[in-house]
């Protein structure tokens, strides 16, 4: 809409601001000869000018008659990509008050900061309530799908994608008067190598500069590297103007957007400008937008400047690159204050802090350098944004690793620039309540740096960034009143350090010993072989590389062979990993010695990292099986002349405690078969290709050499013919791809008579190697003949003349031992089978007419072990036919499911067999064999209503399997392997049933108290009516048991329009079966109650209450237990005392209580057919029934769980 604005309105504004842009400017121009009472005469004017303007202001939007807001306009589109939240700051932030001051609804106020047109990058309490009322406005979409009903002002995940679907496209804003504006400067693009300089679009907007505050924006400035290079921006040339004093500041900061520091802050020289930031790049084509920022003296140093109004202006950039644009470049000018308290800090020694020089060797890890402990002042609480440290020792950048700051047990990491460390934390920051702590610290790993330092300081006060959380302003840290002792851990009384931390002196290079039994395990070693590994050690090297001038071992032999002596123990030496030897070699002396030393007198230098190394030797003839032989050494003894390369300091290696190798048994070789249980006897179709028969397993566990094998006899009987079984191959391993070992020629087909050769197998190649200490399982399989049905099994038969095996090393024969066995008898079989059985997890339950998908049934298929099958074709058969027809199924059918996949369906009412229906799957459904498939039976109901047949109210109907219905007609599969088409079971599978009412009830416990007391709501329930049809109830039942009370009564149930019963009833005098002392309370609803009748998809909750509790004392503990019952079964003898249709599945309520006393508990109607009415003369209708089945309990039959209230 447009709007007129008179001449004489448009004039008066335009000489208001002809004034003060005079007033403005004289007082820019003459700051030197002003006095003190001129400045605040101007400064009077200026504000009553102001204050001129926005009455005018507010008179053009009186006279315009407003606009009509449309979100986003002018904003979008835009995309917020992080949360925001109180104390946030950023560009996004500026967007987002823009955001909401484009809706009346949500605009954050006519006038000050964050109005329309003066937004801010800071979100602070205004920026929270704007952003409350329009979560409010979009409740549905942000704040119900995570559980809240009101805004809480965190632009969290559901808010932002709200905003950003609202700001996806640019949005018209409606048509406003035009007014004056000032020209913008325009952007010079450079044509070469350049830096473009301009000012943000969003400048910090005119506020307070308060005192103790730092890193206060004053300017905003954006740099734009050409498209064809990198530039380096070495620093900013910053001039304080405007009607101020430098004293105003102790320092002056460039800042990224997110307010961290480039550089230290500097302070203003005689000419009132200061340099500042140090090297960045600006990458070619792209803007970064930095922040001059100033750091306010403290309010005491302020009084006499209080009132003053300065600006910070960038008036040159120093780089190598040609600058574009125009300068100076100025931002807000902000009010210097004295008065106003804002947040405060004091900091001292963390707690986590080291308190003194350290000496730490190369290896610590996790270690703590440094912390300090912040506690925030009365003023308001705070919240931590960045953390930045200094090492200032001499250690490198190599020296350290893992660097983190620690805050509450949280790791947060450091960005590493040169020798400064910065943590910038994560959501904005976090908070420190009023006069709450947090201890920060810094935790890094000594990797490197023999004789070198560390020391982690806070260089600066400035580099600890602390915001405000109420005014939103920077926080100074204060000074110490005395200087820090040198590396005193202490706080400084100025910067350069100012929390001078304790220093870590790295001490000289490591070497630590341990036992390598990954490499060297406890195994088998033979005898008369070089090179048996006799024990294996890790020398870890840190700090710099060691050498050891001699290393000695001492070396234990065991056993019974009375020559054995360490002079058995040749050609011993020590090798890396890799095969290359360190030392030796030497022999052992000794021909009785069973424990002494062997010494490898070699200079070894182990370099930094980790050396595996292996003592290896050759062990003499005098051994005997299970003779053992073990290494030890204590490097800090028996490493001599230890010596760092790099200090040349004597090192003293740890640990000082005997560090041992694995003990290894000394073996010949040896070989064992045996036949494996596996596979179990089992059934087979006849054809089945590579079957597994058998299961053989190689053992050269108690072997001391690799054993080489290239023959096996086997053994092979079977009741059928021996040529039943072709293709026989040996596989290595049990799985399904396993590799075949005995191919081409080597391939057996049994003959048909029983002698060894027939069954003995060649492996390929030069046999199959087994690594000593270890076993292999093989795998025999064979084709079978189709059609056969006969048993089949293969074992061993050893022979004592067998040769085929002998040692990898030696060459020898070994003498093997084998377990002969006949193995497991295999059958092969014509086909596989199935059955059926009812899955019990399909209960009883109560649905409602018109409902989808509801589960009728699920039957699991379980397929024999012959083979897999394919389900092609399901019998079902409706059961409890007397309670239901076909047409209580919509269009008389069922659907079947796999999962989540629909393979088939079921259509009844056909033929003259209504109740029948057969489905062939349309989908075949794979069992494999042994293995259990379940299907699913769905159903979608008959919507009722007035005219449906009484017989439809109430149905109960399930859905049973036909078992007697077999073959290509009925219930069928067809095996995957023979192909045979097979049955199913023979009987009748039948499932629980579901009951149809035209209205339902769910039931819900939502107690929320446990407190005891008289005349007050204690349990409660809510009733929720499902859609399309009111419910009625009569009446329900409660055990209430107690402890400690006799004088409880008067209990009263109480909806929402209040008493349901107006007489308030007691408990009944006997006991609940099986509940002890808990009775049965029922409340029978007044026929006139309005909360007699929950209203079709809507929800009331009832609460019961005792008038009456007389034995309540305060020193004593009494309790009341109380739960909802539910019925345990349908009603019984229904029809009995009411007029009755046959057909109906309902009954009077008369009826329902005379049922069985756990039948009569919950009596309500779905009002199948008749009139909804709360009148008593509805209760005579035959359409009540109890809960049975309802929704909402925990299983069907079963009570709520019990609710116990104190006192």
């Amino acid at each position: 809409m447009s709007t007129i604005i008179s001449s004489k309105t448009v004039k008066i504004i335009g000489l208001v601001i002809a004034v003060l842009l005079f007033a403005t400017a004289f007082v820019a121009v003459a700051p030197g000869k002003a006095s003190a009472q001129t400045v605040e005469s101007l400064q009077a004017q200026i504000q009553s000018l102001l204050d001129t303007i926005a009455a005018l202001q507010a008179q053009i939007t009186s006279i315009g008659g407003g606009t009509t807001a449309t979100v986003g306009a002018g904003v979008c589109p835009y995309t917020w990509t992080r949360s925001l939240t109180s104390g946030s700051s950023g560009d996004d932030v500026m967007k987002l008050q823009q955001f909401l001051n484009s809706d009346s609804t949500t605009s954050l106020g006519s006038s000050g900061a964050g109005s329309p047109g003066n937004e801010t990058s800071y979100f602070g309490s205004i920026t929270k309530t704007g952003v409350v009322k329009w979560q409010n406005k979009y409740a549905s979409e942000v704040l119900t799908p995570i559980g809240l009903s009101a805004g809480t002002g965190y632009f969290g995940t559901m808010s932002r994608a709200k905003a950003n679907d609202l700001c996806s496209v640019a949005v018209a804003t409606p048509t406003t008067p035009t007014t004056p504006t000032t020209p913008t400067t325009p952007v010079v693009v450079p044509l070469g190598s350049g830096l473009t300089v301009s000012a943000s679009a969003n400048q910090p907007a005119n506020s307070l500069a308060p005192g103790s505050a730092t890193r206060v924006p004053f300017t905003k400035v954006d740099l734009t590297a050409s498209a064809d290079g990198d530039v380096v921006v070495n620093s900013l040339v910053v001039e304080r103007r405007g009607i101020a004093s430098d004293t105003s500041f102790v320092g002056i900061v460039l800042m990224n957007d997110d307010g961290t520091l480039i550089g230290i802050e500097k302070t203003l020289n005689s000419s009132h400008q200061a340099t500042i930031g140090v090297d960045f790049t600006i990458p070619a084509g792209t803007t970064k937008t930095v922040i001059i920022g100033g750091n306010m003296d403290t309010a005491s140093n302020l009084s006499g400047e209080a009132g003053e109004v300065p600006a910070l202006a960038v008036i040159a950039v120093n780089t190598a690159a040609t600058v574009y644009g125009t300068l100076p470049i100025a931002g807000a000018n902000h009010t210097v204050n004295s008065s106003l308290s804002i947040g405060s800090v004091t900091i001292q020694r963390g707690a986590l802090d080291p308190g003194a020089n350290q000496t730490k060797e190369v290896g610590v890890t996790n270690y703590i350098f440094s912390g300090v402990k912040l506690t925030a002042g009365s003023a308001e609480d705070l919240t931590l944004r960045s953390i930045r440290w200094y090492q200032s020792g001499s250690a490198t950048g190599d020296d350290l690793t893992n660097i983190v700051t620690l805050l509450d047990g949280v790791e947060y990491p450091t960005v590493i620039n040169g020798r400064f460390h910065t943590t910038v934390f994560p959501d904005g920051g976090l908070e420190i309540k009023k006069g709450f702590s947090k201890d920060v610290s810094v935790r890094a790993d000594l990797i490197d740096g023999s004789n070198r330092t560390v020391d982690f300081d806070v260089e600066r006060r400035t580099d600890i960034h602390l915001v405000g959380n109420t005014y939103g302003f920077g926080v100074l840290l204060p000074f110490d009143g005395t200087a820090a002792a040198a590396d005193g851990a202490d706080v400084n009384n100025s910067n350069n350090p100012y929390y001078d931390a304790a220093q870590v002196t790295i001490s000289a290079g490591t070497l630590n010993v341990s036992s390598w039994t990954v490499g060297v395990p406890a195994q088998n070693v033979a005898i008369n072989l070089s090179d048996q590994p006799i024990a294996g050690f890790t020398i870890d090297v840190k700090g710099e590389p060691i050498s050891v001038a001699s290393m000695a071992f001492n070396v234990t032999l065991t056993g019974s062979a009375a020559a054995l002596g360490l002079a058995d123990v040749t050609n011993v030496t020590l090798v890396d990993e890799n095969g290359s030897v360190l030392a030796g070699p030497v022999d052992g002396a000794g021909a009785t010695a069973n424990n002494g030393t062997i010494t490898l007198t070699d200079t070894v230098t182990f370099p930094v990292g980790v050396t595996n190394a292996i003592l290896k030797a050759k062990l003499g003839t005098d051994f005997v099986s299970d003779n053992t032989i073990a290494a030890s050494t204590t490097p800090s003894s028996d490493f001599t002349t230890v010596t760092g390369q790099v200090t040349g300091n004597t090192i003293t290696p740890a640990p000082a405690s005997a560090v041992s190798g694995s003990s290894q048994t000394v073996k010949a070789g040896t070989f064992a078969v045996s036949v494996s249980a596996q596979p179990t006897a089992r059934t087979v179709i006849a054809g089945a290709t590579q079957f597994e028969f058998a299961r053989y397993i190689f053992d050269v566990t108690q072997s001391g050499e690799d054993i080489r094998v290239t023959t096996i006899p086997l053994y092979y009987s079977t009741s059928g013919t021996r040529t039943d079984l072709t293709n026989c191959q040996l596989y290595d391993g049990t799985a399904t791809n396993a590799t075949s070992l005995t191919t081409g020629s080597n391939v057996k087909n049994p003959a048909t008579d029983g002698t060894a050769s027939s069954t003995t197998i060649t492996f390929d190649g030069t046999g199959l190697v087994l690594p000593k200490g270890t076993s292999k399982t093989l795998s025999l399989r064979c084709n079978i003949k189709t059609g056969v049905t006969a048993l089949y099994w293969w074992g061993i038969d050893g022979d004592a003349s067998y040769t085929g095996a002998s040692g990898v090393t030696s060459g020898q024969t070994i003498n093997e031992s084998f377990t002969d066995a006949n193995g497991q008898v295999m059958t092969a079989a014509a086909s596989g089978s199935y059955t059926v059985a009812n899955d019990t997890s399909v209960l009883f339950k109560a649905a409602q007419a018109g409902a989808t998908d509801v589960v009728l049934a699920k039957y699991r298929f379980d397929a024999g072990a012959q083979e897999d099958i394919d389900i092609k074709g399901i019998a079902l058969q409706l059961g409890n036919t007397a309670s239901n027809t076909t047409n209580d199924l919509l269009n008389q059918k069922v659907s079947i499911w796999k999962g989540s996949t629909k393979v088939g369906e079921g259509q009844f009412g056909l033929g003259t067999n209504l109740d029948y229906a057969t489905s062939t799957l349309s989908t075949a459904v794979h069992v494999p064999k042994s293995e259990s498939v379940v299907l699913t039976v769905k159903g979608d109901f008959t919507p009722q209503d007035t005219n449906s047949s009484v017989g439809a109210f109430g149905a109960v109907i399930s859905v049973d399997y036909d078992g007697s219905n077999n073959g290509l007609n009925g219930n069928y599969a067809t095996g995957a392997d023979s192909g045979v088409t097979i049955s199913g079971s023979s009987s009748d599978t039948a499932s629980n049933a579901t009951k149809i009412y035209r209205g339902l009830i769910t039931i819900e416990d939502v107690t929320t108290t446990t407190a005891l007391s008289a005349g007050t709501d204690l349990y409660k329930v809510k009733l929720t009516a499902a859609s399309g049809r009111d419910v009625t109830l009569h009446s329900m039942s409660f055990n209430v048991g107690v402890v400690g009370l006799s004088g409880i009564s008067g209990f009263q149930l109480r909806g929402p329009s209040g008493s349901l019963n107006g007489t308030t009833v007691a408990t009944s005098t006997s006991a609940i079966a099986g509940a002890g002392a808990q009775e049965k309370l029922k409340i029978i609803f007044d026929p006139t109650a309005p909360d007699r009748i929950v209203q079709a998809g809507t929800s009331k909750t009832y609460a019961l209450r005792a008038d009456t509790i007389t034995t309540l004392t305060s020193g004593s503990t009494e309790t009341l237990s109380i739960r909802l019952l539910t019925d345990t079964a349908e009603p019984s003898g229904v029809g009995e005392t009411c007029w009755f249709n046959n057909d109906n599945h309902m009954s009077c309520v008369d009826d329902v209580l005379n049922s069985a006393s756990t039948t009569d508990r919950f009596v309500w109607s779905p009002n199948s057919t008749t009139t909804i009415s709360a009148a008593a003369a509805s209760n005579q209708t035959t359409d009540w029934t109890n809960s049975y089945g309802l929704p909402g309990f925990p299983t069907v039959g079963q009570d709520l769980p019990n609710r116990v209230f104190i006192h």
